[in-house]
């Protein structure tokens, strides 16, 4: 694996890794959000659906159209997820897990996770490739170790995977579905677990990567068609760039936003990668240098991606 740099007894950087230059992104959509999250590109209806955690908005991007559509979910949402078998949404709002219409105009709870306490909200998740929810929680206040990743299956069995969990965010899996890919972001670290798609149990866990203070907080994560990972740098304005097999620091999307919240690869050749930012945390003088902050962007790192799994209830 190389000679590594030690800081402080973290591991940070592979020495002589090759770093590409930085890749520019450029402005997609004004949404404003407060707190833009939860990207995910949908190849069968050929758009882009992303969040607004604080404003509780699902919103949704047409690139052929350039047309923007949102709706209001009534209280804070953390993810999203459309299903591949229906025209629904499955969506992790401040009190539980629910099934909402493409339109919004239908909202049904379906679980409620027994842990999840009122000074609590769903944060980031995702669907495994057999198509179960994995959705993590955060205390409103941010504390420390009182949170939890949750996983709900297709009969609306749910369990708590991990405990002790401060801020949940990124979790995705390889092609073959061995590995899953897991960030508590307070820690720094994106975790690689095994995975068993069968049972959906995850074992021998370890450190994959530490990001560096000068990057930021690892945020929301997608994959590409090489399993790199790509993931959103609060405070860092960028998308870092992991390579998957060694956990070397390859480069970064540059961003004109502090705070880069999540990232998913679309458009009809899975080439371009949508990048979700926010406002929230930014003082008058950052918003003032950086007035496109909360706003989607896009960029073309020379790489594809692939379509992330969607939910199956049956």
């Amino acid at each position: 694996m190389g000679l590594w740099m030690v800081l402080n007894g973290l591991i940070l950087f592979p020495l002589h890794a090759q770093v590409h230059p930085p890749v520019p992104s450029v402005l997609t959509l004004p949404s404003g959000c407060r707190l833009g999250e939860g990207a995910f590109w949908d190849s069968q209806r050929n758009c882009l659906w992303f969040v607004d955690i604080e404003s509780g908005k699902v919103h949704r991007y047409i690139p052929s159209s350039k047309t923007e559509t949102r709706f209001d979910c009534g209280m804070r949402i953390g993810t999203l997820v459309p299903a591949s078998l229906s025209e629904e949404l499955i969506l992790g709002l401040q009190d539980g897990i629910y099934s909402v219409s493409l339109d919004g105009k239908t909202k049904k709870k379906i679980h409620q996770p027994a842990t999840l306490s009122s000074d609590q909200r769903l944060n980031d998740g995702k669907c495994d490739p057999q198509g179960r929810l994995w959705v993590g929680s955060m205390n409103l206040d941010q504390r420390p170790k009182q949170a939890h990743l949750y996983r709900l299956d297709h009969t609306g069995n749910s369990e708590n995977v991990l405990d002790s969990v401060s801020i949940s965010n990124g979790v995705v899996w390889t092609k073959d579905g061995k590995t899953m890919y897991y960030i508590d972001t307070p820690t720094r670290k994106v975790m690689a677990y095994d995975f068993n798609g069968t049972t959906g149990a995850i074992s021998n866990p370890r450190v994959h990567c530490i990001t560096p203070d000068s990057l930021g907080w690892p945020d929301g994560m997608t994959l590409d068609e090489n399993d790199d990972l790509w993931i959103g740098m609060w405070g860092g304005y960028c998308v870092s760039h992991w390579s998957g097999k060694t956990g070397q620091y390859l480069g970064k999307v540059a961003v004109a936003a502090p705070n880069v919240t999540s990232c998913a690869f679309g458009g009809e050749k899975f080439d371009i990668l949508y990048i979700t930012s926010a406002r929230e945390g930014l003082g008058q003088d950052l918003l003032q240098k950086f007035p496109l902050s909360g706003n989607v962007f896009e960029a073309k790192p020379g790489v594809k991606g692939r379509q992330m799994p969607y939910w199956k209830s049956k």
